[in-house]
């Protein structure tokens, strides 16, 4: 597949919750064919299965030796054991490695009748070059290269690599003030978030909407606030780089979602500066952002040009 550029298959956008969504199948031990979703997610780094869910479902995985800790930012890690699961997405076979995820993760268990058994991480993304594109609500090979994508004809333009190679996850920056601050770029969130200190220490005009929630990942859940808040996005230019204006809500945390005491250092052993928050799936839906892990670029093009 990697040498082949026509892959295509729609994502599954869910009124209220818009995280994408791909339809796999499977067959199961009897030779029945199943479907199922997963979310596409591009801040969890491995294919994860919801074990209790899978097996319900007739999912058949081969189990391997070893097991792996996992987490999502700002949360405890949990230990996942190990195995490589067999789909079929769009018209394409994969036979993929999967952390098998104990207990239940906080996503709908089904929808329209279709369960809801896993998740596809963003090295499986980046293995298969895919691009998550909010134009049409596709995941399909990339299709642009350095040469034929000019940042003079995007609207918004970031370098995803930087964040794959520091954190693992594609991240953004957020300049305020002259400051920049990092929040990951999570197209498995429904909601935006950010960190209360970095509210404050910022300066953000900002808004409390007063409403109260307990947002939850892989691993637990935290409370937070709904705020309006105005902030700007670091965007590259030809020349050098400039900042997009915006206005959205977001759920206020008190907490960073990763911080510098969890010993993130970059390759030379320097610390890193924490994640603060996150720009979650709406937003990006919103703006017809394209998260290309082929490229390793984050852009929106200028439809008007």
């Amino acid at each position: 597949m990697k040498n082949e550029t026509d892959f295509m298959v729609q994502l599954m956008r869910v009124k209220g919750d818009l995280a994408p969504f791909a339809k796999v199948e499977y067959v199961d031990q009897d030779a029945k064919t199943h479907s199922a979703l997963m979310v596409v997610d591009s801040c969890s780094c491995h294919n994860i299965l919801i074990g209790a869910r899978a097996e319900q479902h007739g999912v058949v995985w081969q189990a391997e030796e070893g097991t792996m800790n996992i987490g999502g930012a700002g949360n405890e890690m949990v230990t996942t054991r190990l195995a490589k699961f067999h789909f079929t997405l769009g018209s394409k076979q994969f036979h993929e490695p999967f952390c098998i995820k104990d207990g239940d993760i906080d996503i709908p268990s089904e929808i329209g009748g279709t369960p809801i058994i896993g998740i596809l991480g963003n090295l499986f993304m980046q293995q298969y070059r895919l691009a998550i594109d909010y134009n049409d609500y596709t995941l399909h090979t990339s299709n642009v290269s350095p040469e034929n994508l000019r940042i003079s004809d995007c609207d918004f333009f970031f370098p995803m690599e930087i964040g794959l190679e520091r954190y693992g996850l594609p991240v953004l920056a957020i300049r305020q003030n002259g400051t920049d601050v990092v929040v990951l770029a999570d197209s498995g969130a429904t909601s935006n978030i950010i960190a209360s200190q970095t509210i404050k220490d910022g300066g953000f005009d900002c808004q409390i909407l007063g409403t109260t929630d307990t947002i939850a990942g892989i691993a637990g859940g935290t409370e937070v606030k709904d705020a309006m808040v105005k902030f700007c996005l670091l965007t590259l230019t030809e020349d050098d780089t400039d900042v997009v204006h915006h206005e959205d809500i977001f759920k206020v945390s008190q907490h960073y979602l990763m911080t510098p005491e969890q010993g993130k250092c970059d390759k030379d052993g320097v610390q890193l500066p924490p994640v603060v928050g996150l720009i979650g799936s709406p937003f990006m839906a919103k703006e017809k952002w394209v998260l290309d892990f082929g490229v390793k670029y984050i852009y929106k093009k200028n439809l008007t040009a």
